[in-house]
């Protein structure tokens, strides 16, 4: 039961901690649309913080989910905060390494709860990782949207 219960802290330690890292660089980047989507991958962080400690809770009633406050708060990272395509990059690497991490500990878990949590929890983080990309692919104009009817007119026949 010790590995579920670590299991579960890696979890929500991992969740705590980039949402306050997603909160730093949203705040970094709060005049740039590239803020909004931090805006957006802090609820959802605290979504799946919110899902791990309930389960954690159920598992082992009475006891509160004890994380490391100090490693919440540490980043450790090269990237230049002013340059949204680094600083992109950077979150995209920490969801792979999350989604990786979910992968490997619903593999090793026989719990079927906590299975499905992390399975769950790794797909959620590959969600996470998609629209971190389409962000740069945003900022560097890959996508570009139009109005179908604009082309009308233009077609050969």
């Amino acid at each position: 039961m010790d590995t579920i219960k670590n299991a579960y802290l890696y979890g929500i330690q991992n969740e705590i901690k980039t949402k306050n890292l997603y909160t730093l660089l949203q705040k970094a980047f709060l005049k740039a649309q590239v803020g909004n989507i931090f805006k957006e991958l802090i609820e959802l962080e605290k979504i799946h913080e919110k899902k791990l400690t309930e389960q954690y809770m159920k598992l082992f009633p009475g006891e509160k989910p004890d994380v490391d406050h100090e490693e919440i708060f540490t980043f450790h990272s090269e990237i230049d905060l002013k340059d949204a395509n680094d600083v992109l990059q950077f979150a995209i690497a920490m969801e792979q390494q999350a989604h990786e991490k979910y992968t490997q500990l619903a593999t090793d878990t026989e719990d079927e709860e906590t299975r499905a949590l992390f399975s769950y929890l790794a797909g959620e983080e590959n969600n996470h990782k998609e629209l971190l990309q389409d962000e740069i692919e945003r900022i560097h104009g890959a996508m570009t949207w139009f109005d179908p009817s604009e082309l009308n007119g233009l077609q050969e026949y």
